[in-house]
């Protein structure tokens, strides 16, 4: 019971320190991992946190801003809700070893702090740490726009994360060996890969079973590819889908069924085009240049 006082007093002097900041509820791996995050730099926008120093924090956090406002302008989305300051913890090794791992809420991004040394330090991987930053961002400002994970099929809140991060990544000249590697991945799925994926990742319960199997990735990477699909095939322009899948969130935030709200905004049910997205990845087996041809990952296999 002491233990439990105790920390709940060091996580109210964390939160705090400064008004402008909104307060966060984010509890589980938030809670775990922030209490042990020294602020290391702030400005109007990040407060950013870690438990060892950062060679160049002001350039980690234009980066964060940077992924943040692409995910907003990609989906064409604007709320006041989007403008409120985030606090952005990222976590050493040590604390990786306690149970650490990338999240987001409304008011919090948290991550393993390497892939962000990799890009300070010049290391090839690191396109990776902005990934992952651009597809947390968009879990936080679908969660900001009241469209949580609850109302919307997982792989599909995971793919838009991880198309978006694909297309914040490949602006960077250190995208590209991300890229790559993920389409590398991509290109060996089959249809029952695909079709595994879709039925198994689709509720929240679905988590952690996908995760004890070890095929998070492949889930949440076949629903980026979903969204990669309907970029190539169905709109044949990145903008007007993200435009789209941006009124989708925002049809969401108003308590509009998802599937009431794909359907408006996408002109097919969710159904009819999980069917089409299918048949795509069936044909395009052992074929990457195909089933790659207008997506991010065109020419990357």
């Amino acid at each position: 019971m002491i233990i439990c006082r105790l920390i709940i007093f060091v996580s109210v002097l964390l939160f705090s320190w400064q008004p402008a900041f909104a307060q966060s509820s984010e509890t589980g791996i938030v809670g775990q991992v922030l209490p042990h995050l020294p602020k290391i730099y702030q400005d109007n926008f990040v407060d950013l946190r870690s438990d060892i120093a950062i060679p160049s924090p002001s350039l980690i956090t234009t980066k964060i801003k940077d992924a943040y406002r692409f995910d907003q302008s990609m989906q064409n989305l604007n709320s006041k809700s989007l403008d409120e300051p985030i606090i952005v913890g990222l976590y050493s090794k040590n604390i990786l070893n306690k149970g650490g791992g990338n999240t987001s809420g409304k008011n919090i991004y948290v991550a393993n702090i390497q892939p962000f040394l990799n890009y300070v330090n010049g290391i090839e991987d690191r396109g990776f740490g902005w990934f992952v930053t651009a597809h947390e961002l968009e879990h936080l400002i679908m969660n900001r726009m009241n469209a949580p994970v609850a109302k919307v099929p997982v792989y599909l809140f995971e793919g838009i994360a991880c198309s978006l991060g694909y297309r914040f990544a490949i602006n960077m000249p250190e995208g590209y060996y991300c890229i790559h590697s993920i389409a590398v991945r991509l290109g060996d799925y089959s249809y029952k890969d695909a079709q595994s994926s879709l039925n198994n990742l689709r509720h929240v319960e679905d988590y952690a079973p996908a995760k004890q199997a070890g095929l998070m990735w492949q889930h949440e990477h076949i629903g980026g590819l979903f969204f990669e699909f309907l970029i190539a095939r169905i709109y044949r322009s990145p903008d007007a889908m993200f435009h789209a899948w941006g009124k989708v969130i925002e049809d969401l935030g108003n308590n509009v069924n998802f599937e009431v709200s794909f359907k408006n905004r996408f002109g097919m049910t969710l159904e009819q085009t999980e069917i089409a997205f299918l048949d795509y990845i069936r044909v395009t087996e052992n074929n990457p240049n195909a089933r790659f041809q207008g997506t991010v990952f065109q020419g990357h296999k």
